[in-house]
């Protein structure tokens, strides 16, 4: 983005990542758009000591496993692609400074506003809190 404002790359930002997370929303093989069953929540559950698989929430039964891996020796794991570009837009590094943007908002609480109001919801979708 050349010449942009920082509203303008925030904005950006924020669109790129509202259609990666939609993309991603949907944990079986047939995407959103094509009748999928969108999940709101992946985890993670542990199988052994240090090692486990990630799954999306599945409103209709068991979660479903994100990563996959073909029958047969020498297969790899891998994910749907959907999942695959979500994943990689949120690695460590945005997950660091999403927690820097929410200490700078924590220290300022004591206002109110839109910004204090979504920085709570994202701080409670993190801790897993499914309240609005």
């Amino acid at each position: 983005m050349t010449d942009a404002s920082p509203a303008d790359e925030i904005r950006a930002a924020a669109e790129n990542l509202r259609a990666l997370a939609t993309a991603a929303s949907t944990a079986t093989a047939t995407p959103i758009e094509r009748g999928g069953t969108p999940t709101t929540r992946w985890y993670f559950k542990e199988r052994e000591k240090g090692h486990g698989y990630l799954y999306a929430a599945n409103p209709d039964g068991p979660g479903t496993r994100l990563i996959h891996s073909t029958a047969g020796r020498g297969s790899y794991p891998s994910m749907r692609a959907r999942h695959g570009e979500y994943a990689a837009a949120m690695d460590p590094t945005v997950g660091l400074a999403l927690a820097d943007l929410l200490d700078v908002i924590a220290r300022t609480a004591h206002h109110e506003g839109a910004a204090v109001d979504e920085a709570f919801a994202v701080a409670r979708q993190i801790l897993g809190e499914t309240r609005a």
